[in-house]
């Protein structure tokens, strides 16, 4: 009886590593650079539908400044940073899965595309930090965030303030 058991650890430690050198190591990558996003539906749909205003100064800002839509993913999290901080944005999502995130300005551009991707634990929270570029302009700003490789989204907005920085949840 030993031997037979013996013979099936064997077999089964043989499998699992012949099976382990079969799957492909995943990669850290980072989502392509996009410069517009006004040939993105997701994205030209939220500036065609939005209304932009004036604040009494030359600073754009949107009424909707903590709106957020989308298909899969929520938000949990946003900061509000001043131009050249950190900005933080925690969701969830899908458990286990890859996120991309692009934050765009007021003309549908692309003013912070290197975000590195990053994978959602096993509850499906994930985080994004980067920094704001100091010749931001004050005001809302659109981040999309995606799961890669599906046609789940969240378009949310992060607000760059001027004041001291405050938190905006959900």
């Amino acid at each position: 009886m030993k031997r037979i058991i013996c013979i099936v650890m064997v077999l089964l430690t043989a499998a699992l590593v012949f099976a382990a050198c079969g799957k492909k190591e995943v990669e850290e990558t980072t989502k392509p650079t996009e410069t517009t996003g006004k040939d993105v539906p997701i994205i030209a749909d939220y500036f065609d539908n939005t209304e932009t205003q004036k604040n009494g100064e030359t600073t754009e800002y949107r009424p909707d400044i903590v709106d957020s839509e989308g298909k899969g993913i929520e938000i949990i999290y946003g900061s509000a940073p001043q131009p050249g901080q950190l900005a933080t944005v925690s969701a969830k999502g899908k458990a286990n899965a890859e996120f991309s995130a692009v934050l765009y300005d007021e003309n549908a551009t692309a003013i912070v595309n290197d975000i590195k991707n990053v994978k959602s634990d096993d509850e499906g929270k994930f985080g994004f930090s980067f920094i704001i570029p100091d010749n931001t302009k004050v005001g809302s700003k659109l981040l999309v965030i995606r799961e890669v490789g599906t046609e789940n989204y969240l378009r949310t907005t992060i607000y760059v303030s001027s004041a001291e920085s405050t938190t905006v949840s959900e």
